[in-house]
């Protein structure tokens, strides 16, 4: 776009239309507080259960009487069903730490939270502070991921076992 000659009165006048843009955008996406239930229920409850602690593997982790009890009463449908799609927002929590420990052909080995990884590079921040990064052909990466059984599982859920899923999770008040 080429440069245009505008006076500050014109700049102004762009700069509260792009703000104004930007506030309707940003208030577009709002949801009410309660969100009708009915609208998010569209599963089977028994084949929620039955995935949960079978074909889906989410008792190997979790439990309906453990770390689930209440989980209905805790979270309004809309966020039960955003957590699920979306399990390391956890809202007004600490998030996830992905962590990995580093084995240097030494033998020594650097633990600590994940910064970045790639084909050639891994790097962390160590328990001392630092930011440590290493040539991945020379080392051994093992790589703890505490939600990586959830990224699989979203790669591979089908929408009625996700909605199955869900109508057995909100059983849980």
């Amino acid at each position: 776009m080429p440069p245009l000659q505008l006076d500050s009165d014109q700049i102004k006048a762009v700069v509260v239309y792009l703000h104004d843009r930007a506030l309707q955008a940003l208030n577009s996406a709002r949801l009410p507080k309660t969100y009708d239930l009915a609208k998010l229920l569209t599963g089977n409850a028994r084949a929620g259960q039955a995935y949960f602690s079978g074909a889906g593997g989410c008792a190997q982790c979790h439990s309906a009487s453990g770390d689930l009890k209440g989980i209905a009463g805790k979270l309004s449908p809309l966020d039960l069903e955003a957590r699920m799609l979306y399990p390391e927002s956890r809202h007004g929590q600490r998030p996830m730490t992905v962590t990995a420990t580093v084995t240097l052909g030494s033998g020594e080995a650097v633990s600590g939270k994940l910064e970045h990884t790639d084909e050639f590079t891994v790097a962390l921040i160590d328990s001392s502070g630092w930011y440590r990064s290493f040539d991945r052909s020379a080392v051994k990466v093992e790589v703890h991921d505490p939600l990586a059984a959830h990224r699989e599982l979203l790669n591979k859920i089908t929408q009625d076992d996700f909605h199955n899923l869900f109508a057995y999770l909100e059983t849980l008040k």
